[in-house]
């Protein structure tokens, strides 16, 4: 019996990091979600702006910050499959997250509250996700590794 699959290719490391970079995405909206749940359990109001909820004390959640990231976790997953989308996904999604931590440092009270980071936490933890994304969006060393003992 003949074998006639090819090899599988195994992912560059920035494709690596576009997966890790969505779980965490994906799982801070889950746990986003999770907490307003649980804090306005009683009435919960998708069109609630500004709101006050803190995940694990520290960073600002609401519905719409949380959908967002839903959005963009799941748009590393898709992006991860083709190194070319991947890159164009990191780059330009950095450079949005980094425009966004730039206008939320600018003006403490910015026009979409829940999009542009102002706490400092928040600001912190959106800059150095923001820079990681460009610095892997732009960075140029993604040969395809493939398997061991395959040509």
């Amino acid at each position: 019996m003949e074998d006639n699959t090819s090899p599988r290719l195994i992912p560059t490391s920035v494709q690596e990091l576009a997966l890790w970079i969505a779980g965490v995405l994906l799982t801070l909206s889950c746990f986003g979600f999770l907490r307003l749940l649980a804090e306005h359990l009683e009435h919960v109001d998708l069109s609630v702006v500004g709101s006050e909820t803190l995940l694990f004390g520290l960073f600002h959640v609401s519905v719409l910050h949380n959908i967002v990231h839903l959005l963009l976790g799941a748009g590393a997953v898709v992006s991860a499959g083709s190194l070319h989308y991947c890159r164009r996904f990191l780059a330009i999604t950095g450079g949005v997250m980094l425009a966004l931590v730039l206008y939320g440092v600018l003006d403490q009270t910015p026009l979409i509250l829940d999009l542009a980071p102002t706490g400092t936490a928040d600001t912190w933890l959106h800059a150095i996700l923001a820079v990681t994304m460009l610095v892997a969006g732009t960075f140029r060393s993604g040969k395809r590794r493939t398997p061991l003992g395959s040509a």
